[in-house]
């Protein structure tokens, strides 16, 4: 992704708060997305923006926010908070969304179960344009890490 090492440490650092920031909200929430109310939506939608509110109070962490910020948000437009899309998403949320994405399907949610690397390659590829920048998706996929990736039903 061309990527260098500064924006590779910011993606690192983000990915463990988003990973912190998951613990503090509600399990509903986080094992029922596909069935979220709207009010749910608003809740999530929200917290993206208090997580970015409070790095912004912390000067080593204020470079983060943006990040954390725009999370959800979708290449097509679609996501939250801000409705963002294409390349005004900073590439490092769009890195982090696909891994993270990636990481909940191998690993399984209640509300489907966990995928073999064939589907989750399809719902990857399905995905690009729509949900994910395709250009991280062949990153992925062209990337020395995928090949290390084991997936297993839990």
């Amino acid at each position: 992704m061309g990527v260098g090492k500064r924006q590779q440490e910011r993606i690192r650092r983000a990915a463990m708060i988003h990973e912190v920031a998951k613990a503090g909200m509600s399990s509903s929430l986080l094992e029922e997305e596909p069935f979220l109310r709207a009010e749910d939506w608003q809740t999530l939608s929200g917290n993206a923006v208090l997580v970015a509110q409070l790095l912004n109070t912390i000067p080593s962490l204020r470079d983060l926010s943006p990040i954390m910020r725009h999370l959800r948000e979708r290449w097509d437009g679609s996501g939250y908070p801000d409705r963002l899309e294409h390349d005004a998403i900073p590439i490092e949320s769009r890195i982090i969304a696909l891994c993270d994405t990636v990481d909940t399907i191998a690993r399984g949610r209640p509300y489907h179960h966990t995928l073999f690397a064939r589907r989750i390659a399809s719902q990857l590829v399905d995905s690009a344009g729509k949900q994910f920048d395709p250009a991280v998706v062949r990153a992925f996929f062209a990337s020395s890490l995928r090949p290390k990736l084991i997936l297993k039903p839990t």
